[in-house]
């Protein structure tokens, strides 16, 4: 049994060894789940993964094996049985040992620990503030209300995200959220700072700058903070912030 990966990458060789110049291979993939625990994967359409999943290629090689007497279905069984094994073991190792020192937070991480909030040793870098803007939070709270109302005439479903790279500013988005996140008209809505949004996606995404001085925007001018709060939504992206600030900053 030969797959489609292996002898597109054949030809790519064959092709490179002529001096004809590099292949691209595109190989298309499907994700059944969501990134993470904190991803409630709402977004694929359950047809969808059904269809995929009758496609699953591990599925199928292990039905292909079967069937063409290459292996027997006890001795796959067996082997997953070993592999659920080593997992558990795994899981128990990790629950039964000791949290590891602050000082190995930042060992085999290749990224400059600056924009964390992080000193070398695993210890917060000091002098750090944290923002909020009381009318950014009731304004967020009013465009989803809007979308919301929008949503239901048109009769669809969207999950909403609202992000803020201060802490002080998530709890005053919950202050002023916690009536509707209460309610069933809050199921769709989630809302946390940038980091904790890493591995999210939703369908729109609110994004709350902050700050509204002159003195800097702070966290808005960390590159890599920005491009994890601007590339969280599927279909839309809503962005509040003081224009004069984010035009007259330095940063």
């Amino acid at each position: 049994m030969r797959i489609k990966t292996e002898l597109r990458s054949e030809s790519a060789l064959t092709r490179a060894r002529r001096g004809d110049g590099p292949t691209l291979v595109e190989c298309e993939t499907y994700q059944f789940r969501g990134h993470s625990l904190a991803d409630p994967d709402e977004l694929q359409d359950p047809a969808e993964k059904a269809h995929y999943a009758e496609r699953d290629p591990v599925v199928a090689l292990k039905t292909y094996l079967i069937e063409n007497n290459l292996v027997k279905e006890s001795n796959l069984k067996s082997i997953e049985k070993k592999i659920d094994d080593l997992v558990k073991e795994a899981v128990e190792f990790a629950d039964t040992s000791p949290l590891p020192e602050r000082g190995q937070l930042l060992e085999n991480v290749f990224a400059d620990p600056k924009g964390f909030g992080i000193c070398p040793d695993g210890r917060d870098r000091g002098g750090s503030v944290s923002y909020q803007n009381i009318h950014e939070a009731q304004f967020a709270l009013q465009l989803y209300e809007h979308l919301q109302r929008v949503t239901k005439l048109v009769g669809i479903k969207v999950s909403v995200g609202i992000i803020t790279p201060y802490k002080l500013q998530l709890k005053c988005l919950h202050r002023y959220s916690d009536v509707v996140l209460k309610s069933d008209e809050g199921k769709g809505l989630y809302i946390n700072t940038v980091v904790a949004f890493l591995c999210q996606e939703h369908d729109v995404i609110i994004m709350s700058c902050v700050r509204a001085s002159n003195h800097g925007v702070g966290f808005v001018a960390d590159v890599r903070r920005m491009n994890v709060a601007l590339t969280r939504a599927c279909r839309e992206l809503w962005v509040m912030g003081n224009t004069s600030a984010l035009q007259q900053s330095s940063d």
